[in-house]
């Protein structure tokens, strides 16, 4: 093992990445950011020489020997033993003096918080941070650090970039550095478009590398959308005009009126589909892949993750950046604009001018709905157009909607008549006291061939059902769906779902959770639920008999449901019993009545104050300029799947595996839901997302992830 020592380091050749990234020269890496940003800045508005400078310049401090260190992986003598704190992105503002003074300003933005907040940082490694914890030693002597020895590799990198170069002094990269804090410090409210292009160019450019020009020309390009069913009564939004020059959409239609086409066909640009469910997204996928030219950039996201689509491996790595046509995702993976927290800059720019279409709003929890209205404020600062669908929302919620998207002046309202509502009536409602009683009725319904879906309110629930149903009918085709499989587990039950028991005729029968409520375009002859809220019931039982035909072919099919539990986790008890209690038994439930339903179970609008965590008051940005807030607010407020599993079966691969592989392996997880089992499993540190290592998974294959504690058992 090589000892570490300057005269070590005259001999390694600059890289940007280590070995473990390929060994990416720092060059590369420069020229590859700065052929993103071009194009990028075009297309936003920004001075496209600028931000190339910004680009070449943005990591050149990556030529420092603590940095060089670090990415050749060395151990003996390595100067990052050191007590003082080295951020290359500041480094590289020791390089200042060469450009003019009037491009300070937007370089600086462009390069000082690309990786840490300049203030208020977890590691406290801002510039801001650091001197008012070090002092300026902190900054000058960490930073400039045997400036003679490494500035001359820096400057021989950036002429053979392509610019004009002459030494520079200690004196002045100290006062360039001086300068940059200076200017920090005195920063006023605000959010930098310039920080954020250099951002989603690094994120991007860092991910594809040299392959980037190849997909450069399929971003920024106005999607079209075709293939939609032809005008139908079958189907009463086709037979309703979409041209309306009010920007923004509100429709209330029920489950299969055509709510996903008409929405589309609403959009004049870029589109961002956003769902409440993260398991309803590759479905939506599917459906617009459908109806776009197969050359359309769609992409789309999970929470938790930065790719889902593992089939063309030409579009996997474009999935989290900027520039898609349409992009499928949850309001999670753009909440940063309202909370602030990093890349918030990026998203910003990536959203403004863009169509929004928010599917069945009204389904979230209350915490998400708050983000959500908070959201629809920031997208109309940012002229987007926004659309709103939704099969059931209450007539309070849906006139607070109204006014925040500036009232009739500028929406387009669509609902139906109550004439088309009625050919909805579909199902006949049926009570009951527990799943056991309805158990001959199971047996009955399967043997007369009818699909039966079951949908349980938490994952254990939905275990326990499958479990139960599965000993009695063995020989029945059978599947348990739901969030706690492994990413690739459930993308592969999403398919057979789809195409082995929606899409063939025989019985079978599947348990679910609410991941079936949106965008599944799913249709079972019967169901048994256990009880929820109004409006997530109704969008449960879209999924049954869901298919359209012609009025003379239409059937009403049963829906059972099971009287609420004592605890009706995770929704509120008073909500589940009014909701069970307001249904009718033994009758059709009539589609033009279910409005009145609905205001009854929710009579006012109930959104939850969270201007403690949202940084915009009006048009404004209430947040220093180029600070991002680095603890995971959303994550903490809204205990989302915060965390991930892995099974201990998958340990050894998913530690060699590459950052792509390792999210199919993982299991989302709530951390809340970790508390019970924590002191009994190891959590994997500083590998992928840090997951949870779980073991005694006897029955995984079957119903999943159980979060049981483990037995004491060898």
């Amino acid at each position: 093992m090589r000892k570490w020592s300057l005269d070590t380091y005259q001999e390694l050749e600059l890289l940007a990445k280590s070995a473990l990234y390929d060994s990416v020269t720092l060059k590369q890496h420069l020229l590859d950011v700065a052929n993103t940003i071009v194009p990028l800045s075009k297309y936003f508005g920004k001075d496209s020489e600028l931000c190339r400078k910004g680009a070449l310049l943005h990591d050149i401090g990556k030529a420092h020997p603590v940095y060089q260190s670090f990415v050749h992986n060395f151990k003996e003598g390595d100067p990052r033993n050191q007590e003082l704190p080295h951020r290359h992105e500041l480094s590289s503002l020791a390089f200042l003096p060469l450009f003019p003074k009037d491009e300070w300003m937007p370089l600086t933005e462009m390069i000082v918080a690309h990786h840490k907040s300049i203030e208020g940082d977890l590691s406290r490694r801002g510039i801001v941070d650091i001197l008012n914890r070090e002092g300026p030693l902190g900054l000058f002597e960490s930073h400039l650090q045997d400036w003679e020895k490494w500035s001359p590799r820096a400057l021989d990198l950036l002429k053979e970039l392509g610019f004009e170069t002459r030494p520079i002094e200690w004196q002045e990269a100290e006062d360039a550095l001086t300068w940059v804090y200076e200017y920090c410090e005195e920063l006023d409210d605000g959010w930098s478009e310039w920080k954020g292009l250099l951002m989603a160019s690094d994120h991007m450019a860092s991910a594809l590398g040299e392959e980037i020009q190849s997909y450069l020309d399929r971003f920024f390009v106005t999607p079209k959308y075709s293939n939609m069913y032809p005008p139908s009564k079958l189907f009463p939004l086709s037979q309703k005009s979409t041209d309306d020059d009010r920007p923004h959409t509100l429709v209330v239609a029920p489950t299969g009126a055509g709510k996903t086409e008409f929405l589309l066909n609403r959009c004049r640009g870029r589109t961002f589909y956003m769902l409440p469910f993260q398991a309803s997204i590759n479905a939506m996928y599917k459906r617009i892949k459908d109806i776009v030219p197969d050359e359309t950039d769609v992409r789309f996201l999970h929470s938790a993750s930065n790719l889902v689509n593992e089939e063309d491996n030409d579009e996997v790595q474009l999935q989290p950046f900027v520039g898609s046509s349409v992009k499928v995702l949850t309001p999670h993976q753009v909440s940063s604009i309202i909370f602030g927290t990093k890349g918030f800059e990026a998203t910003l720019l990536d959203l403004q001018g863009c169509d929004v279409i928010l599917d069945e709003i009204h389904t979230y929890q209350k915490e998400s709905q708050a983000m959500v209205v908070e959201l629809v404020k920031v997208l109309i600062y940012q002229n987007c157009r926004v659309h709103i669908g939704t099969a059931t929302m209450p007539t309070a919620l849906y006139e607070e909607l109204l006014q925040i998207l500036g009232g009739t002046e500028t929406s387009y309202q669509v609902k139906l008549t109550d004439d088309e509502l009625d050919t909805y009536d579909r199902h006949f409602i049926h009570k009951h006291d527990d799943l056991n009683s309805l158990l001959p009725t199971i047996e009955e319904t399967l043997e007369n061939g009818e699909k039966l879906l079951v949908v349980c309110n938490i994952v254990s629930d939905a275990q326990e059902t499958f479990r139960l149903l599965k000993n009695r009918l063995p020989e029945i085709p059978s599947m348990l769906i739901h969030s706690r499989f492994r990413r690739k587990d459930r993308r592969e039950r999403e398919e057979l779902l789809k195409s082995e028991f929606d899409g063939k005729a025989g019985p079978c029968f599947v348990v679910s959770t609410q991941v079936v409520e949106v965008s599944l375009d799913i249709s079972f002859d019967r169901m048994i639920t256990q009880a929820a809220p109004l409006d997530s019931l109704i969008q449960r039982f879209g999924r049954v008999n869901r298919t359209r035909v012609e009025p003379e072919q239409r059937t009403i099919r049963p829906i059972h449901i099971l009287q609420p539990k004592e605890h009706t986790l995770p929704y509120k008890k008073e909500i589940v019993t009014n909701s069970f209690d307001l249904l009718p038994n033994g009758e059709i439930l009539k589609a033009r009545e279910i409005q009145d339903l609905i205001d009854q179970v929710y009579p006012d609008v109930d959104i939850q104050e969270i201007g403690g965590y949202v940084k915009w008051k009006g048009e404004q940005f209430r947040m220093k300029k180029l600070r991002h807030i680095t603890e995971p607010i959303l994550m903490k407020y809204l205990e989302i799947d915060s965390a991930s599993a892995i099974l201990e079966e998958d340990l050894e691969h998913y530690v060699q595996a590459n950052w792509k592989e390792r999210q199919w392996l993982e299991i989302p997880v709530n951390e809340k839901s970790m508390y019970r089992v924590r002191d009994k499993v190891v959590k994997l540190e500083n590998v992928g997302s840090e997951p949870y290592i779980m073991t005694e998974q006897y029955d995984y294959d079957n119903v999943g992830l159980e979060l049981k504690e483990p037995s004491n058992f060898i």
